[in-house]
Order: C-alpha cells, then structure tokens, then sequence
C-alpha cells in the first residue's frame, strides 16, 4: 500500500541536493516548502509502499522508538 509522509528534513547545504538523497530509492520525493516552520528546514513528502518508508526513516532519520510518530501511526 502507497502511503506519503511529510517532514521537515534538516539540511545545510543546496535545497536542490536533497532529490540526490532519493535517486537511488523507490521514494517519490517533493519538496512541499523550502523554509518550513521548524527552523527554516524544508518540509518534503515522502511517498512510497510503507516498508520501504520505515526503512529510509530507520537508516536515515529516526530511531526505532520515533518510528511511529513520523510514520503518522501514533495516537
């Protein structure tokens, strides 16, 4: 099942250099505003199947005990 997540994605460098990080995915990626309210980090959406999802986030952004929130499963 496709499902998308939107986050803010802290990083310094060319906002352009962020669609490298997912070239070699099977995650859609879109930046959806260069400076998000979260201290100017952009905030982007990830869509993909959710497996793939859980593990970018795993390897990439998050532990296991933060997995849930940014995959939008906590109450």
């Amino acid at each position: 099942m496709t499902m998308s997540i939107q986050l803010d994605l802290a990083f310094e460098n060319d906002i352009n250099e962020l669609y490298d990080l997912f070239t070699d995915t099977d995650i859609e990626f879109k930046i959806l505003i260069e400076e998000g309210p979260g201290g100017g980090w952009p905030v982007c959406e990830l869509t993909s199947d959710e497996t793939t999802l859980r593990n970018w986030l795993l390897e990439n952004y998050c532990d296991l005990e933060e997995l849930d929130y940014y995959m939008g499963l906590e109450d």
